[in-house]
């Protein structure tokens, strides 16, 4: 890990160049290839509910002002840690058609890190809200074009289009924004940037695939309200809700993972996108240390075929019975291989549905979603799990 200079922090395969308004760019330092507009806070007047967002102008571009930059290398991480304050109408007018010209300061602490072999910058963002009835979004330039992108489910990774098809005559029209789980990717023949989120749910694709925009905070004032534009009546009860406008401090921790483009052998979509998901998730479930006995070992280990699979560990943990419930999704279209190697061995195991054995649970739905077959249990004592398009497999498993 270095730091050529201030604001510029490198770990050998990427590098960093954050400006004083906390947007940054990252570069490829193998081909130098660029992903310039990361991060750029955009504010726009809010006039709907808590059900439905309605613009109302004029939008804040690049609300963040250039503040107080500082670079440190500590270890294994570099980070450019950004104070700055946003500008922001208070509020709409009377007649909640715009904003208001008067303006507050919303003091934002940005933190962009970088760490040493990683191929994801994170992102810490915290929020002082002071202003009312506005939505605040962090933009992302993806350097491409497309007509779809993936996002993330619960237990599926899903293809969905860049724009929206019309619904003529519903009651309310479908609008860009979406629900995400934690990854939003978008990738083309010129490579592509996936968003890896920790807590956030809504995020939209704008200009055909060039940018993704991750909804941070929606300040309102109404659960429900009746005089939208985009929706004909109202969505629920009619009932104010100062603490919708999420006044006060807010943390926001997200990640950006750069798509290189394809080369000769490579499949982009596929290939780029398992990687970026892998890196989403360890940053989501970031490693945690316990005190042992002074030995070295490793309770499992999970090799696929193909090494790029979108094959996700879920769950790892005891059951009641003294068996280790082990559970794998597959969160795309392909077909997978998984070899677990335990570090005791695997003696035996029982497939199960999500309820893991535990019929009192009832009729709860678990029990009908296609699950995997049993496991294979080699000589060595690990374990090989077939797992088809979308299943999940869900295995407890008895070790020596």
């Amino acid at each position: 890990m270095r730091s050529a200079e201030d604001g510029v922090i490198e770990n050998g395969d990427l590098r960093v160049e954050v400006a004083a308004d906390g947007t940054f760019a990252v570069v490829d330092l193998h081909d130098g290839h660029r992903w310039e507009r990361q991060n750029l806070l955009t504010s726009d007047g809010d006039r709907g509910d808590e059900y439905t967002f309605s613009y109302a102008g004029p939008t804040v571009e690049r609300a963040a002002q250039p503040g107080d930059r500082r670079t440190e290398v500590r270890g294994d991480r570099a980070a450019v840690t950004v104070e700055t304050v946003m500008r922001l109408p208070a509020s709409l007018r009377p007649d909640r058609l715009a904003r208001v010209h008067e303006t507050v300061e919303c003091p934002v602490r940005i933190t962009v890190s970088l760490d040493a072999g990683a191929d994801r910058v994170e992102v810490e963002t915290v929020i002082d809200n002071r202003a009312r009835d506005h939505r605040l979004r962090a933009e992302f330039d993806t350097g491409t074009r497309t007509l779809t992108h993936h996002a993330g489910a619960a237990f599926a990774i899903l293809e969905r289009p860049d724009r929206v098809p019309p619904r003529p005559g519903w009651v309310e029209p479908p609008t860009n924004e979406r629900c995400v789980h934690d990854i939003v990717a978008v990738h083309g023949v010129t490579g592509g940037l996936a968003v890896g989120v920790d807590g956030i749910r809504e995020y939209a694709i704008l200009d055909d695939g060039g940018r993704v925009a991750i909804t941070l905070v929606r300040a309102v004032g109404w659960l429900s309200r009746g005089d939208l534009r985009e929706r004909r009546g109202h969505a629920g009860p009619e009932l104010e809700t100062p603490t919708a406008q999420c006044i006060g401090p807010q943390r926001f921790r997200y990640c950006v993972v750069p798509l290189r483009a394809a080369t000769e052998g490579h499949r982009l979509g596929h290939w780029s996108f398992g990687r970026a998901l892998r890196s989403v998730r360890e940053f989501l479930s970031p490693p945690w240390t316990g005190r042992g006995d002074g030995s070295s070992r490793t309770l499992l280990r999970l090799e696929t075929d193909p090494p790029d699979a979108t094959l996700q560990l879920s769950s790892l943990r005891a059951s009641p019975d003294g068996e280790v419930v082990v559970r794998l999704a597959a969160m795309g279209p392909g077909e997978t291989t998984a070899r677990l190697t335990f570090d005791r061995g695997c003696v035996s195991s029982r497939t199960a549905d999500l309820r893991e054995g535990d019929v009192e649970l009832g009729n709860t739905g678990l029990d009908v979603i296609r699950t995997a077959g049993p496991l294979e249990i080699a000589s060595d004592g690990s374990a090989v799990a077939h797992v088809r398009p979308y299943e999940i497999g869900t295995w407890l498993v008895r070790l020596r």
